[in-house]
C-alpha cells in the first residue's frame, strides 16, 4: 500500500498476513507456491522473503524496471532500454543479461522453458537456460499473458492467441489491459466499464 505494507492472502484465511517492506513499489510479482515476491521502485529491484522478513537488492539493471515474471525456479526482469535479466531463484544472481534492442519492454511471460518478451515493436522468444534468441516477430502490442492454450497478446483493440510466435486466432475487443487469472484459459479484460472475466475457447 501507500506506506509500504505488503499483504499476503492465503486461500481459506479471512485476514491477510502483513509485512512492512518500507518502500512503496511500482509493481510486484509473487514467486509461485512461496511467500517470496519480487518488487520494484523507480530506482531499484528487490526480492522479499516473508518467511524470514529479509529483503535483497537485485543488481543488474541500470535503467527503470518495467516488467517482471516469475516461476518456481526462474525470475526474468526487463527494463526501459530493452535489457532482460534471467535470475535463478536459488541464488538470485543474474545468469543472463541480454539486450533485446533499444525499445522498452512492456511484458515478460515465462512459458515452460522459454520466456516471451514483448517490446513496443516486437515479440521475442528466448531459451531460459541458454539465453539464446529462439525467434522474433514484428508486432505492435501493449499487453501479454499466458493461458493454457498459448499466449494472449493485445493492442487495446484486438486480442490474438499465439503459439510459438504464430497467430492462431484473433478477436476484436476494445480494452485497456489483459490480466491473467492463472487458471486454464480464464483471464480478465480491463475496460472503461470495469473488469470482465473471460475464457478463451478454440
Amino acid at each position: 500500500d501507500a506506506i509500504g505494507t505488503a499483504y499476503i492472502f492465503t486461500a481459506g484465511e479471512l485476514s491477510p498476513e502483513k509485512y512492512e517492506i518500507g518502500r512503496r513499489p511500482i509493481g510486484w510479482k509473487p514467486i509461485p507456491k512461496t511467500k517470496t515476491f519480487i518488487y520494484w521502485t523507480t530506482l531499484a529491484l528487490f526480492v522479499y522473503s516473508a518467511e524470514n522478513a529479509t529483503t535483497k537488492t537485485l543488481r543488474a539493471h541500470t535503467s527503470k524496471v518495467t516488467a517482471v515474471d516469475t516461476s518456481l525456479s526462474v525470475t526474468v526482469t526487463g527494463d526501459s532500454v530493452g535489457r532482460i535479466c534471467i535470475w535463478y531463484n536459488s541464488e538470485f544472481k543474474c545468469h543472463h543479461s541480454i539486450s533485446t534492442g533499444l525499445d522498452s519492454i512492456n511484458e515478460i511471460v515465462i512459458v515452460n522453458k522459454n520466456v516471451y518478451v514483448l517490446t513496443t515493436t516486437h515479440l521475442k522468444k528466448y531459451d531460459l537456460e541458454s539465453g539464446q534468441l529462439q525467434g522474433s516477430i514484428s508486432i505492435y502490442a501493449t499487453s501479454a499473458i499466458k493461458i493454457r492454450d498459448g499466449l494472449l497478446v493485445s493492442d487495446g483493440r484486438q486480442i490474438a492467441l499465439f503459439n510459438n510466435l504464430e497467430t492462431n486466432a484473433c478477436v476484436k475487443c476494445t480494452h485497456h489491459k489483459l490480466v491473467s487469472a492463472e487458471e486454464d484459459n480464464r483471464f480478465f479484460v480491463v475496460t472503461n466499464k470495469g473488469v470482465v472475466e473471460c475464457e478463451w475457447f478454440k
